[in-house]
């Protein structure tokens, strides 16, 4: 699942925020990025995390199922739909992998190099 992880992560890394309905802007916004420090610790924790964002990765793939369901498809937001749906996706694939026993904080950064080799190689695969 690392592997995917990175893959998904890296094919929409460079796409700029998508235009979204005003009303949600904020929350999605929130979850975005949210998101996407859960991803990065992800990767460069070699496909650990702690405990708070397991806690925060969970929270926003359930508000996520939720926020994907209101833009639907076809919309006039089917750009946000993809974005959003490829963020749950990447958060559900976390979830599903992380550890039963999570990293303490302390943990994670204790090797940069090699967390650093793991994420170009998980990027590698795309």
């Amino acid at each position: 699942m690392f592997h995917e992880v990175g893959r998904l992560w890296a094919s929409r890394l460079d796409e700029p925020f998508p235009e979204v309905p005003g009303e949600v802007e904020g929350e999605l916004v929130r979850l975005d990025t949210t998101v996407a420090g859960c991803v990065s610790t992800y990767l460069h924790g070699g496909g650990a995390i702690d405990s708070g964002r397991q806690n925060a990765i969970r929270s926003c793939h359930a508000e996520l199922a939720g926020q994907v369901a209101r833009l639907g498809y076809p919309s006039p937001h089917c750009t946000a739909f993809g974005y959003f749906l490829q963020r749950h996706k990447t958060s559900e694939l976390i979830i599903n992998d992380t550890p039963a026993q999570p990293l303490p904080p302390e943990e994670l950064g204790s090797s940069r190099m090699h967390a650093d080799r793991q994420v170009s190689a998980a990027l590698a695969v795309r």
